[in-house]
């Protein structure tokens, strides 16, 4: 018996094979096909046997404030140095404000890999906002009034941050 749905389970009456290849980043479990056995009682017994050549891999890499894209992307390709196959790499942590994050430009970081695709989630960028929000200047004051304005703290924390981009002159406005 093969499956499509992506999670593999079991029950005291029941099992499904789950999907013989992983079809995307994060499918756990031990997926492929059931071999069924049917005894001359009516009894089914099974044995899982795996059917996929696929190598998918979910990598969390923390990051420490670094100061770089180069020391990021040092830091992506040490962690996934010993895998094959595809890898999708989650960036958390804190990076310096310096750090010009290009996604694309990380994904290179293992050439090993079939593909590495790099992604962000929960990374904060390292200002010192209560600092800043101390300062008599523009920039300062900008930085009061999100505070004060935003009641979203995930929306203040990205308003912010691009706003801290921008009074620095930079491109790369995106904020993860």
């Amino acid at each position: 018996m093969l499956g499509h749905y992506h999670f593999p389970s079991e029950g005291p009456r029941f099992a499904y094979a789950g999907n013989p290849d992983p079809l995307d980043f994060g499918e756990s479990g031990l997926r492929g096909a059931l071999l069924l056995t049917v005894e001359g009682d009516g009894r089914v017994t099974y044995a899982r046997r795996k059917v996929g050549v696929s190598q998918v891999y979910d990598v969390v890499v923390q990051l420490n404030g670094e100061r770089s894209r180069d020391e990021i992307a040092d830091r992506i390709s040490d962690q996934v140095s010993r895998l094959t196959g595809c890898v999708r790499v989650t960036l958390q942590g804190e990076s310096a404000p310096s750090v010009a994050l290009d996604l694309r430009e990380l994904a290179q970081a293992a050439p090993q890999l079939d593909a590495l695709v790099v992604r962000t989630v929960n990374l904060n960028i390292g200002y010192p906002v209560e600092e800043i929000a101390k300062e008599a200047t523009v920039r300062g004051q900008f930085v009061r009034d999100a505070i004060a304005q935003l009641s979203d703290p995930e929306m203040q924390r990205r308003v912010v941050l691009t706003g801290l981009r921008a009074f620095e002159g930079r491109h790369d406005l995106e904020v993860p």
